[in-house]
């Protein structure tokens, strides 16, 4: 009969290495915790399936299921969760001293920072504009208006960010005294 006909014996060895290729798939799916639904299948490779699993001798199905480990698609990241790293510590103990035109600004270096804000207001509250970005921690503001008040925040930043203000400091700056003889 198969002298007659080639093409069926082609056909069920296509078939064949398709269900156990199919199988063996699946079986790497349900391992790695997906899932298919009942429309999602090829209704034609599932009649393959079953056709060639009852015909196909025992030997055949052995390199198809041992040629892929089930872990060989475990996603890598699903054991441990991932850390986010924070922000720089607030500065802390931060001053300002006035001078003739200018105010000094100092403050506590906070771990980890590679550079500061500092930023100066007009009103008490702000809102504050940045007007310096020391790495030191110290920074001096310049060519200002003697009699006015100034108000000021500094913040850190680091490689995740930029943390959040100071406590706010206020300076006046003003022209020394001079010293009147009569």
């Amino acid at each position: 009969m198969f002298m007659q006909r080639p093409h069926l014996v082609t056909s069920r060895g296509f078939i064949r290495t398709r269900a156990l290729l199919l199988l063996a798939g699946c079986a790497l799916l349900s391992a790695c915790g997906g899932a298919t639904s009942g429309s999602e299948q090829d209704p034609s490779a599932a009649g393959a399936s079953a056709a060639a699993t009852s015909s196909a001798p025992a030997t055949s199905s052995a390199p198809a299921t041992s040629s892929a480990p089930a872990t060989s698609s475990a996603p890598a990241t699903s054991s441990a969760p991932a850390t986010t790293p924070s922000v720089a510590a607030v500065p802390t103990n931060f001053t300002a001293s006035a001078g003739d035109t200018v105010v000094s600004l100092s403050w506590s270096a906070s771990s980890g920072a590679t550079s500061y804000h500092v930023k100066r207001a007009l009103t008490s509250g702000g809102p504050y504009s940045q007007v310096g970005a020391p790495t030191a921690s110290s920074y001096t503001d310049t060519s200002l208006t003697d009699g006015t008040t100034y108000y000021y925040v500094v913040s850190a930043l680091d490689s995740a960010g930029e943390s959040a203000n100071s406590a706010q400091v206020s300076a006046v700056p003003a022209a020394p005294a001079l010293d009147v003889v009569i």
